[in-house]
């Protein structure tokens, strides 16, 4: 059996959020598997789009205005964010290596 070993970005995205913080770890461990080249599109694409409120529907087809935000995030999006900002910048330093 071949288990695979956690990338250094997952482990410090571990070591930073403690067990308790399951939804942070998940959301810093979603910014290292980010498929953007820079730290700056990682946050602003990566992550806005895993935490930020959206309207539900298509473009030309909204939700009415009493189910027009939905939270991506179930943790408070901010701590959403920040976690997905410390997993981008762990992946980018991993990549400069």
């Amino acid at each position: 059996m071949n288990i695979k070993k956690p990338s250094p970005c997952y482990l410090k995205c571990n070591e930073f959020y403690k067990i308790t913080q399951a939804s942070e770890r998940l959301f810093c461990k979603k910014g290292c598997d980010a498929d953007e080249d820079t730290l700056e599109l990682c946050k602003m694409e990566k992550c806005t789009e895993l935490c930020i409120k959206k309207e539900l529907g298509e473009d030309d087809n909204k939700k009415g205005s009493w189910t027009m935000l939905f939270s991506r995030a179930p943790v408070n999006s901010d701590n959403c964010i920040e976690a997905c900002y410390y997993g981008c910048l762990n992946r980018v330093d991993e990549d400069k290596d």
